[in-house]
């Protein structure tokens, strides 16, 4: 048995009207809303030749802007198209490009300035292969080796307090060739300006601060701070703690454990844990939210774990957890029919799907249910 053939988008009529507008099979394809291989399999079958892309520009457009002096870039942006679809029409031409020019005078303004190749040709719109033969054709030595600042103008900067970085950026050049002028010259490095005195630092630090609080209130780093204290010989304050001992013991007696006493007390629990354990302090584990004797009610009731944890506002596995300690066996969820009204829907005809629907259960629960006592399925009537 063949299989259906899919409708055409289009008719022949259609095909042959576009085509003989001189679309291509792209345009065509974008007319009536297919792809261009589809028309290009119809124009085939119908005999028509292709027509080839049109093109964005004519043989004397080409030619009159080359004349002006264009070259084939230039003439693309004119045209919207590509630099090499430009060359490929000029060469059949056979006409000669008109590479761009290079005006002395401009690239003496941009020499002189110390600029190098690259930039001489990103400053002109060029190639840099087109710039390094235009200098070495007239005899212009490259600035590579051109030192971009003096030593004097170095020196003056130095004696300022700059660092190699402040240095690089008032002279425009990388902190690698500061650090080598400056080496060239003797000189040492000047270091990062301190944002305190060691005075300072001893001010604080017979405050009782710590490391942390000191770097606060300089602006400076914990690191620069531990560095200098270490190097006047103070020692470290640990941080200071939150609260005493004498709190943690007050809300330790209420009965709450360490998370509560954390939330109270603005500390970690594991702050609290630490404190607890230095005093002797047992820990309390987390407060139950029911009775044994609230579960053995509830569990009388047949109620089962989930149902149970929902009254309790606890969680099934807690409940599951208490009952096997109890030594409780677990109810699982209640029936939603009796064996009676299975069988009184089973003696109607009614197959597990339609007793499902009926009962408010799932096929599979009655299929369980039906098996069980032993009945055998109904057989959906098909309609022939």
């Amino acid at each position: 048995m063949t299989g259906r053939a899919r409708s055409r988008l289009f008719t022949d009529q259609q095909l042959v009207e576009l085509y003989d507008q001189g679309l291509n099979d792209r345009e065509i394809g974008e007319k009536l809303g297919t792809v261009g291989t589809t028309v290009s399999y119809h124009r085939r079958r119908l005999g028509l030749e292709a027509h080839g892309s049109r093109l964005l520009f004519t043989d004397e457009q080409l030619i009159e802007l080359h004349e002006q002096g264009l070259n084939d870039r230039e003439i693309g942006e004119k045209f919207g198209a590509n630099h090499a679809t430009v060359r490929y029409r000029r060469r059949r031409l056979g006409i000669e490009s008109n590479r761009p020019r290079i005006k002395r005078q401009r690239f003496l303004e941009l020499y002189e300035r110390g600029l190098l190749d690259p930039e001489i040709a990103a400053a002109l719109g060029v190639a840099t292969g087109m710039v390094h033969a235009y200098r070495k054709r007239h005899g212009y030595v490259t600035n590579w080796n051109k030192p971009l600042f003096t030593d004097q103008q170095f020196l003056v900067l130095y004696e300022k307090g700059l660092r190699d970085s402040d240095i690089a950026d008032e002279l425009a050049v990388s902190k690698r060739t500061a650090r080598y002028r400056r080496r060239k010259l003797g000189l040492k490095a000047h270091g990062h300006k301190r944002l305190f005195t060691d005075q300072q630092l001893i001010d604080l630090h017979e405050e009782g601060l710590n490391d942390t609080e000191k770097a606060e209130r300089l602006g400076a780093s914990e690191g620069a701070v531990f560095y200098h204290r270490n190097r006047l010989g103070l020692k470290a304050y640990g941080r200071r703690r939150l609260f005493t001992d004498q709190q943690l013991i007050v809300l330790h007696e209420q009965g709450l454990y360490d998370t509560e006493i954390g939330k109270k007390l603005g500390a970690k629990t594991k702050t609290v844990g630490v404190h607890r354990r230095r005093l002797g302090l047992k820990a309390y584990g987390r407060r139950r939210l029911f009775t044994d004797q609230q579960l053995i009610v509830l569990h009388e009731q047949g109620l089962y774990d989930t149902e149970i944890g929902e009254k309790l506002g606890a969680h099934q596995n807690t409940v599951s957890f208490r009952r096997r300690k109890l030594g409780l066996k677990a109810y699982g969820p209640r029936r939603l029919f009796t064996d009676q009204q299975l069988m009184e829907l089973y003696d109607q005809g009614l197959n597990d799907r339609e007793i499902g629907e009926k009962l408010g259960a799932h096929k599979s629960t009655v299929r369980t249910h039906r098996r069980r006592l032993g009945l055998k399925a109904k057989v959906l009537a098909r309609n022939l």
